[in-house]
């Protein structure tokens, strides 16, 4: 590329980052969802009739709650974002009781649930039956925080960037 002007330049460089971050949480967001899949859903995993959709079986919307907000220039920064909508997921009703709540005792915990599976170990204080996890999130994080290094220069090497 011949870049006649510093805007020409700046520009090339904020794309090849923008596609640098979103390579990125793309690779975190898969982590995520492994772990999510792995210290959630199967860790300690117990058929129970009532649990979720009815049946006994996870309706996986926590897992598909999870997005990514694609890398943009917001003045002289470029963000992006993995985030978690709640409101994505399936309210508690009367022919899912207990799906991300609990119908019968009025407790909606979709706000809070991705908190609340966060944990090691059981949670006592809220009516899961007694079911062991794992904190998916913090074990992603610290993956993270151990990977983060090689991960940015890996998918920076792509653009010829060292």
């Amino acid at each position: 590329m011949n870049f006649t002007t510093p805007q020409q330049y700046k520009l090339a460089i904020e794309r090849i980052l923008q596609n640098v971050i979103n390579e990125i949480a793309d690779e975190i967001l898969e982590k995520l969802k492994k772990n999510i899949i792995t210290y959630t859903y199967e860790y300690d995993y117990f058929p129970n009739v009532s649990y979720a959709d009815g049946n006994g079986k996870p309706t996986y919307e926590f897992l598909d709650s999870w997005f990514i907000d694609k890398a943009k220039t917001i003045a002289n920064q470029i963000v992006g974002e993995i985030f978690h909508d709640p409101m994505s997921m399936s309210e508690p009703s009367a022919s899912q009781p207990y799906v991300h709540g609990n119908y019968r005792q009025g407790i909606d915990r979709r706000t809070f649930l991705a908190d609340i599976l966060n944990v090691s170990g059981v949670d006592s204080e809220n009516d899961f039956g007694g079911k062991s996890r794992q904190p998916y999130f913090d074990i992603t994080i610290n993956w993270l925080n151990q990977n983060w290094d090689g991960m940015a220069r890996r998918h920076l090497a792509k653009y010829g960037i060292k």
